[in-house]
């Protein structure tokens, strides 16, 4: 018994010294944000339009309506957040940060202000999450945030949603948020990618490719095949799909078959070899046939062709990203990083010309493909005779 009355004792005490709630402030002096876009003026004002969570009394029906859940603010200052502060006497309540989805900067913005500038608000407070997502759109940021979500409650989520699917099952866009933006922006090249949000008819919106970023300023965009090929190159490509044309003439030439990647492992080495820069990479990827049109694995050899086939199309798409990104002088693969802490003195020297070295280096590519199954047991277009 002696030992059980100490530990509560212990416990007793203890517990004088506990904190209660982890802040000051009641719930209804807070009014939370869930989405943020930025657009400026051509004076240089900044406009934000602040998204936030509408709460609801009772369980009536329309409490549970789609895109109920949220309204806007819009506010203008000299910058971020003397913009934010000028909402606070609108509302009556006090902009709490932590639950932050999203912010959306309009490309107008990212291509004539500096990004790291615009942003240093939310990497000093310490209540946004540096996991908030980061895009950039064509047009004004401010319009995405007034158009309607389609299944979750608010725009904010709604964007943020989609472009995590469109990076997990499509390899169309890169997952970025606070925390990759601010490391990218920190590295040796300044260089960062961003996802880019566009319209889509008239009330609508969509996540398509990536905004590319060069000494904190946009300056171009990666669309289609060259954002699976970014991804794959940088051992962040989740699953996609790859088209394999049927062949180069007659009929074969409108017909394309598709094979669905389901894992993908790369790793990109660097060395310099007279003076000049030699990138590698070897890549390991699993896959199965889903569309198959003109292809029949009868024999081991008609397999082997067609994984042949599609190996050297991954190789070639990773081939096209990183010449086209070479000729942009725009190294987002955090090569200059590496070179840096694998031998400082030699980045120190190469340092003022690495955008040359990086532009003019050689580049190879392999790929080995494991084609799992073809979805049947039959290894042939499923209509064919």
């Amino acid at each position: 018994m002696n030992i059980f009355l100490r530990m509560n004792t212990v416990i007793v005490i203890a517990s004088i010294f506990l904190t209660g709630c982890w802040s000051h402030y009641e719930l209804t002096d807070l009014v939370f944000v869930m989405g943020l876009a930025i657009d400026t003026k051509e004076d240089g004002t900044v406009q934000i339009t602040t998204q936030y969570y509408k709460p609801k009394g009772g369980k009536s029906s329309s409490s549970h309506g789609i895109g109920n859940a949220s309204f806007n603010a819009i506010s203008t200052g000299d910058s971020v957040l003397p913009a934010i502060r000028n909402i606070t006497g609108e509302l009556g309540r006090r902009s709490q940060w932590s639950h932050m989805r999203v912010i959306l900067i309009s490309e107008e913005t990212a291509r004539r202000t500096n990004i790291g500038d615009l942003l240093d608000i939310f990497y000093r407070d310490p209540e946004p999450r540096l996991t908030a997502s980061i895009m950039i759109t064509k047009g004004k940021a401010q319009s995405y945030l007034e158009k309607k979500p389609t299944i979750e409650q608010t725009t904010s989520q709604q964007i943020m949603r989609s472009k995590e699917a469109l990076y997990k099952y499509s390899a169309r866009t890169v997952d970025s948020n606070l925390l990759d933006l601010g490391k990218q922006l920190l590295d040796k090249t300044g260089n960062a990618v961003i996802a880019y949000v566009i319209p889509n008819q008239e009330k609508g919106f969509k996540v398509s490719g990536s905004a590319l970023f060069k000494k904190n300023r946009m300056v171009d965009k990666l669309t289609g095949d060259e954002n699976d090929g970014y991804l794959m190159l940088t051992n962040r490509y989740n699953y996609g799909l790859v088209t394999v044309p049927c062949g180069n003439s007659g009929e074969n030439m409108q017909k394309t078959e598709t094979v669905e990647v389901t894992k993908f492992s790369s790793k990109l080495e660097y060395q310099f070899v007279n003076d000049k820069l030699v990138v590698s990479v070897k890549a390991i990827a699993k896959g199965s046939a889903r569309e198959l049109k003109c292809t029949t694995f009868k024999s081991v050899d008609a397999e082997t062709a067609f994984v042949k086939k599609t190996e050297e199309i991954i190789v070639d798409q990773m081939k096209r990203t990183f010449e086209n990104l070479q000729k942009k002088k725009l190294d987002i693969f955090l090569i200059a990083n590496r070179v840096y802490q694998n031998n400082e003195n030699l980045w120190n020297k190469i340092e003022p010309e690495w955008e040359d070295y990086f532009s003019h280096a050689s580049f190879d590519a392999r790929v080995t493909l494991n084609l799992e199954n073809t979805g049947t047991s039959a290894g042939k277009p499923v209509f064919s005779k």
